[in-house]
């Protein structure tokens, strides 16, 4: 699942996509929600996270790349590899807790994470507004609409790129990530 697809680029032009337009569409999609996602520093869907190694200190913490946490499948010792966990655990906005522990160590750990679709419906509009005025002007260039005004005359001007309230609005949804020493 997709957070756009061409077809919603299609109904928010308000015309249909020839197939080069199409797969041109999907590429800019593509490109988009990457960028979206390197804004936000998190995926704006759910995504399956297999074997991801994280470090249970001191205070029994292990914080997960991949936030927030839908659900946790699997925990497994690191070494030795596929060994399961035996310990109990806890998921509480998208740290696990492990129960007491005495020395670090290492585990695996299978789990989803992501923004889910009521927590990514405004970055879902956000991303068809950019994506709306990007294929807008690359209909405009491949017609040379831009080169039949008068002279003296000023187009409409098209923003480029994200606009500075775009990038507040993302800006807000952004991951922050506190490093520590563990």
């Amino acid at each position: 699942m997709t957070l756009v697809t061409t077809d919603d680029l299609a109904v928010m032009l308000k015309r249909d996509l020839t197939d080069a337009e199409e797969d041109g569409a999907a590429l800019v999609i593509a490109l988009m929600t990457a960028e979206l996602e390197e804004i936000c520093n998190r995926p704006l869907e759910p995504r399956v996270i297999t074997g991801e190694l994280v470090t249970v200190g001191f205070s029994g913490q292990a914080f997960l790349k991949v936030s927030p946490v839908i659900s946790v499948s699997g925990v497994t010792y690191s070494d030795p590899p596929g060994a399961p966990y035996t310990g109990s655990y806890a998921l509480t906005a998208g740290v696990l807790t492990f129960s007491p522990t005495t020395i670090p160590f290492d585990v695996l750990v299978d789990y989803s994470g992501g923004l889910s679709p009521p927590q990514n419906a405004g970055l879902r509009s956000l991303l068809l507004g950019r994506l709306t005025r990007i294929m807008a002007k690359v209909h405009d260039d491949a017609l040379g609409v831009g080169s039949l005004t008068q002279e003296g005359y000023n187009a409409a001007y098209l923003a480029e790129g994200w606009t500075e309230q775009e990038l507040a609005i993302a800006q807000r949804r952004r991951r922050r990530v506190v490093r520590t020493g563990n």
